[in-house]
């Protein structure tokens, strides 16, 4: 039950990353998924660090948003 709920998530996580443009979307990948810091996320996607924090502040909003229920 436990795997159906996690994969139940998984695929809820994934459908609201989606929904990010594509540079939240790698911001987000980056800082989560590869844990990169900002300015290494920075310079793989030729903007400053203070824009990657930004979109960062702006996905994780969006995402709470989407994803009520496992925000809590």
């Amino acid at each position: 039950m436990a795997d159906v709920c996690r994969r139940e998530s998984n695929n809820l996580v994934a459908e609201a990353l989606d929904e990010l443009d594509e540079t939240a979307r790698l911001a987000v990948k980056m800082r989560y998924y590869d844990d990169l810091p900002s300015k290494e996320i920075a310079a793989a996607l030729g903007i400053s660090a203070d824009a990657v924090d930004m979109r960062l502040i702006r996905a994780r909003r969006r995402l709470r948003r989407a994803l009520p229920a496992l925000s809590a």
